[in-house]
C-alpha cells in the first residue's frame, strides 16, 4: 500500500500506520497531514502556552485526542485507560 492509498479514519486503531506515514515530518507538517483526513483542533493544557494537545475528528466522525512529543512523534491518548 502506498501513501496515496492510505485513508486515516481512527488514530488509535491505525496508530502503527500513522507512525510510519507521519515519521520525519515537522510538527506543522504532521498536523497538516492529519488535517487532510478530518479536522484538527488544538486544546490548551495546564502545562503552559507551548503545550497543546489536539482533537482529531475524521470525516467519518471518529474523534481521538493526541499530542506531539518533543521530537515531533505522535502520542495518541489511549481510549481504554
Amino acid at each position: 500500500m502506498c501513501a496515496s492509498d492510505f485513508v486515516l479514519i481512527d488514530l488509535w486503531s491505525q496508530r502503527d500506520a500513522v507512525t510510519v506515514y507521519g515519521h520525519g515530518k515537522s510538527s506543522t507538517g504532521t498536523l497538516a497531514w492529519i488535517a487532510k483526513y478530518g479536522s484538527v483542533k488544538p486544546v490548551a493544557t495546564p502545562y503552559g502556552n507551548d503545550s497543546y494537545s489536539y482533537i482529531f475528528v475524521s470525516v467519518q466522525g471518529i474523534s481521538r485526542a493526541f499530542r506531539l512529543t518533543d521530537n515531533n512523534d505522535l502520542y495518541i491518548f489511549n481510549p481504554y485507560q
